[in-house]
Formats: C-alpha cells, sequence, structure tokens
C-alpha cells in the first residue's frame, strides 16, 4: 500500500521513509498544499521502470517478443534437451 504524507510530516521521518521504500519497494507521494507533488520509490524500481521503457521502446526486441508469442502459441518450439545438443557449450 502506498503511503501520502505532507511534505512537513516526511521531514520529521525522511530516514525511516527512505529505509521503508529501499525494503518494500512501496512508493510514498509527498503533497504540498494538499497535492501530490512527488513520489520517493526505490532505486531498484526507477531502474526497472528505465529498463522497461527501454525495452518498450526498441522496435525490434519488441518485434523479436511478439514473434516469440506466436511460436510458443503454435507450438513451434523446441524442447530444453534439443538446444543443449545443438549447442555443445551446455552440456555441463
Amino acid at each position: 500500500m502506498n503511503t501520502v504524507l505532507s511534505i512537513t510530516d516526511a521531514r520529521k521521518t525522511l530516514p525511516a521513509l527512505v529505509e521503508k521504500v529501499a525494503k518494500t519497494s512501496q512508493q510514498v507521494f509527498l503533497t504540498v498544499n494538499g497535492r501530490v507533488k512527488v513520489a520517493l520509490i526505490s532505486a531498484e524500481e526507477l531502474l526497472l521502470m528505465q529498463e522497461t521503457i527501454e525495452l518498450l521502446s526498441d522496435t525490434e526486441a519488441m518485434s523479436s517478443i511478439r514473434q516469440g508469442r506466436k511460436e510458443i502459441q503454435h507450438k513451434d518450439i523446441i524442447s530444453w534437451d534439443e538446444v543443449k545438443k545443438e549447442i555443445p557449450l551446455l552440456d555441463n
């Protein structure tokens, strides 16, 4: 569950808020004059969002993902054992 706090209240407990966000990946929204102005999110969550945006923006990657989904739907797949046979380095 996300938390909404005034910036005044957040100042009083900032170290605890930072710890909470880092450990739980919950967001904390900070308000100024009753309006949400900023959000605290964990660095890990931010990096994951950036990677997701980058992937979604990559037309070639998205095309490959769509193609892979079609192949799965049509059962056009090979087993892990077959992959290992084709790539000898994976035998270990």
